[in-house]
Order: structure tokens, then C-alpha cells, then sequence
């Protein structure tokens, strides 16, 4: 059985047995290094998508929530391997019931192909922080509730989302300026 240590981890931590009589002293052959979820991510920035996919996988595998998020975002793009887009929906709702905020959006995203409504807003709402989950919202009830689409799209553009800007401006000169839709 192999111990997993990534590489940003403390390896002097009082924890592991330096004895050399010991019988439980781990061996060099008994220790799997990898790179933290954060040298992915530098990785990936930098184009180097195949070391990027392999510390995303391995994180993933260790429970990590970002590289659960970010293997999704991989098997979604279709980044270094095959497109693979049910796999990607369900790393993504891991990690957004895991709080990760862009995993919560990609997620309504996912759902959104599939015509769930009620779920997307549920997934959109848990990250309406987020200036890009915002302006969904916005767009999901342009239709049906301008004056909500409104209200979304003016705390995206709050947040400086120029698509939200820009569907405010639209929205403004399709409807009549009363003073109800503008507070």
C-alpha cells in the first residue's frame, strides 16, 4: 500500500517514523508523490494540458473538491482527452455540493442541456454571488420575469459583466422607463 504525499505537503512532519529499526518505516517505494491541484492549475495556464489533466485526475481520486471541478472541466471541453460530458456533469455536481462555486455554475450549465429549469435555478442561485452566474439568471427569466432579469443583470453589470451591461442596455430601451423596473 502506498502512502500519497503531494508535493506542497510537509515530509518533516513529526508524524513519520525515522527510526531505522523500525519495522513500519515507510520506504522510499512505499511513497507516491504528486503535484497539488494548484500546479495543475498553473499547468493548465500555461497550456501544458497533459501534466494538467494528470494532477487534476490524481487530486480527483484524493476527494480534492477543485480537482474534481477541474477534471469535469476537462472531460467537458474535451482538453487532453476524449469529451466525455456525463462524466463532466457529474464531477461537477460533486464539487458544487462541495461549495465550489464555478463547479455550481458549469453545473446549471450541464443541466441546462438537458431542460431541468428548476434545478439550474437551484445551481444558479447557489453561486448568484458570481457576476457570471447573475447574468444567467437574467437570462433565464428575460422572458417570463424582466423586471427579476432586471435585478440579475444589474448586479452582474454591478460586478462589471459587460454581456450584463449590455442586455440591461437592451432591456431598458424595450421597455418603458417607468420607475418600478429601475429600482
Amino acid at each position: 500500500m502506498k502512502t500519497v504525499v503531494t508535493r506542497s505537503e510537509n515530509l518533516h512532519d513529526e508524524s513519520f517514523n525515522h527510526d531505522d529499526n523500525s519495522s513500519s518505516e515507510l520506504k522510499c517505494d512505499d511513497i507516491e508523490f504528486h503535484l497539488s491541484t494548484d500546479e495543475g492549475i498553473k499547468f493548465h495556464r500555461s497550456g501544458n494540458y497533459k501534466d494538467a489533466w494528470n494532477c487534476f485526475v490524481k487530486n480527483a481520486e484524493l476527494n480534492d473538491r477543485f480537482a474534481k471541478y477541474w477534471k469535469g472541466y476537462y472531460l467537458w471541453e474535451g482538453h487532453h482527452v476524449s469529451q466525455d460530458k456525463n462524466q463532466a456533469a457529474a464531477l461537477f455536481k460533486d464539487a458544487a455540493e462541495d461549495g465550489v462555486e464555478y463547479a455550481q455554475l458549469r453545473y446549471a450549465f450541464a443541466l441546462k442541456e438537458n431542460g431541468n429549469t428548476e434545478e439550474i435555478a437551484n445551481y444558479l442561485t447557489w453561486s448568484d454571488g458570481s457576476a457570471e452566474a447573475q447574468y444567467h439568471m437574467g437570462c433565464m427569466y428575460l422572458q417570463d420575469n424582466p423586471k427579476l432579469a432586471y435585478k440579475y443583470f444589474s448586479l452582474a453589470a454591478s460586478q462589471n459583466n459587460a454581456r450584463a451591461k449590455k442586455q440591461l442596455e437592451e432591456l431598458k430601451e424595450s421597455i418603458q422607463e417607468d420607475d418600478e423596473y429601475m429600482t
